[in-house]
C-alpha cells in the first residue's frame, strides 16, 4: 500500500484527500440530519432514524396503557335491559284487549309525528284523536280517567293534567318534575310507566 501511494503524483494524492474530506462532510452532514451523533476524534458514527425513535416511543405509549388497563378492576357487567322497554315492533305480542305496556310502547311510537310530545290543547283530527283514545285508555287503566274512552279533547286534557300534577307531587326529584302540563311528552309517558309499575307490585 505504501509503494502504491508513492507512485502516486502530488496531484492525484491531494485530489485523493479532498475527496475523502468530501466524503467525510457528506457522512457527518447525513448523520447527523438523521438526530445522531458524530465523534470525529474517534471516528464514531452514531446515528437513529427519527421514524424508528418515534416507534419506540409509540411502543412504550402502547405497553403503558395496558398496565393500566390490567390494574384496573374489572367493568361493572351490563345490566339487562328493562322488561318494560318497548320491544321491536314484530316482537310486540298480538293482542285484541292490550295491556298498559303494550298501550305506552304504541303511544312513544305516536309522539315523533307531533315533535317531542302531544298537546291535549287542540281539537283532534283523525291522527290526533288516536292519540286522544291512547292516552285516555292509559290513563282509565291507571286510575286517572272515568268517562267513555271517546277521543274527545276536553276530558282528554283534564286527565292528563290531573295525572301530571299528582306525578309531580309524588316525585321528589324536581329535575324530574312533569313542566308542560297538557302535553304527553317523554317525561309524562315515563310518568305513566312508573306509576304502572308501582301499582304492579301494590305501592
Amino acid at each position: 500500500m505504501f509503494d502504491l501511494l508513492q507512485k502516486l503524483t502530488p496531484k492525484v494524492l491531494a485530489l485523493l484527500l479532498a475527496f475523502s474530506f468530501l466524503l467525510l462532510a457528506i457522512v457527518t452532514l447525513f448523520v447527523s440530519t438523521q438526530g445522531g451523533m458524530v465523534d470525529l476524534k474517534n471516528m464514531v458514527f452514531k446515528g437513529h432514524s427519527t421514524e424508528i425513535e418515534q416507534l419506540k416511543i409509540a411502543q412504550h405509549e402502547l405497553a403503558r396503557l395496558k398496565l393500566e388497563l390490567d390494574r384496573k378492576p374489572a367493568s361493572t357487567p351490563v345490566q339487562p335491559a328493562d322488561p318494560q322497554v318497548c320491544p321491536a315492533p314484530d316482537e310486540q305480542p298480538v293482542s285484541e284487549v292490550p295491556n298498559v305496556l303494550t298501550m305506552l310502547c304504541q303511544l312513544e311510537g305516536m309522539i315523533p309525528r307531533f315533535g317531542s310530545s302531544i298537546s291535549t290543547n287542540l281539537p283532534p283530527d283523525n291522527e290526533r284523536k288516536k292519540a286522544y283514545l291512547l292516552i285516555q285508555s292509559i290513563l282509565q287503566e291507571l286510575g286517572f280517567y272515568s268517562g267513555p274512552i271517546n277521543g274527545e279533547q276536553g276530558a282528554t286534557h283534564t286527565a292528563v293534567n290531573a295525572f301530571q300534577k299528582r306525578s309531580n307531587a309524588d316525585t321528589k326529584d324536581p329535575t324530574q318534575h312533569i313542566e308542560n302540563f297538557g302535553s304527553v311528552g317523554y317525561k309524562t309517558l315515563e310518568a305513566m310507566r312508573n306509576r304502572h309499575r308501582r301499582s304492579s307490585v301494590g305501592a
